[in-house]
């Protein structure tokens, strides 16, 4: 079974998909050395520029590149991408979906393959994270949403290990059930919520402050949660501030 022992974070905090910082900004608040690691840098906080997907592909192939450096005593934490995992994307994988109205059926199927395949690449990807995280014995938390019928709720190649059903309950800007896999390490489900959100609820009408865009709003994680998340269900930490 990849969930094995409570984690001791001896090297670097290694955060995968993330460019906003806030999850590194958490681990190193706590004394860590941690680093964002994303093909993309909208937030100026990316300290890696790299095509994750190719560096899990090359390292499979040839035992080189990001995977090849990552050692048992970092920490890694992938904010897969969800695109083709959540609720929203099921939707589209029917041709009585808007994107498809007044589409001639043959090129609506055609699209609804296309995605298929993608989702199918997608997974094969957070499997292959999952593998190497197996082989290279580096403890690994995988983060994605877990709600209604989204994929890696009923496909998932192992169980995770804690489901949030209230992210607000702990800090964050929105309830959104989400869930973490974890591989050679043990998190914590009892988190607890140290630093609370001062403010108003913010409801999925409404944008993160400073944060352009609804689909990008809706997928950000507050500094509160975060910090929570880390100290409580990472590091275990319950000391009172």
């Amino acid at each position: 079974m990849p969930y094995t022992t409570n984690i001791e974070i001896k090297g670097r905090a290694i955060l995968l998909f993330e460019q906003s910082g806030t999850f590194k900004a958490a681990f190193q608040s706590c004394g860590l050395p941690a680093y964002d690691i994303d093909i993309c840098n909208d937030f100026n906080q990316t300290d890696y520029i790299m095509d994750i997907f190719f560096e899990i592909d090359h390292y499979l192939s040839a035992r080189c590149g990001l995977f090849a450096d990552i050692t048992e005593d970092d920490f890694v934490m992938a904010f897969f991408p969800c695109t083709y995992f959540c609720d929203a994307n099921a939707l589209l994988f029917s041709t009585t979906h808007n994107s498809y109205h007044d589409m001639p059926m043959r090129d609506a199927i055609d699209k609804i393959i296309c995605r298929s395949s993608m989702r199918e690449r997608y997974y094969r990807k957070f499997c292959q994270l999952i593998s190497i995280a197996i082989e290279k014995k580096f403890p690994l938390v995988i983060e994605n949403p877990y709600s209604g019928s989204s994929f890696l709720k009923l496909f998932a190649p192992i169980p995770p290990a804690f489901v949030d059903t209230n992210r607000q309950a702990h800090g964050d800007y929105f309830q959104k059930p989400t869930a973490y896999w974890a591989v050679n390490c043990r998190i914590s489900n009892g988190m607890k919520t140290r630093y609370q959100f001062a403010g108003n609820t913010i409801s999925k009408k409404y944008a993160v402050p400073g944060v352009k865009g609804k689909a990008a709003s809706r997928s950000m994680i507050s500094p509160l949660y975060a910090q929570n998340f880390v100290e409580h269900c990472i590091l275990q930490r319950y000391e009172e501030p």
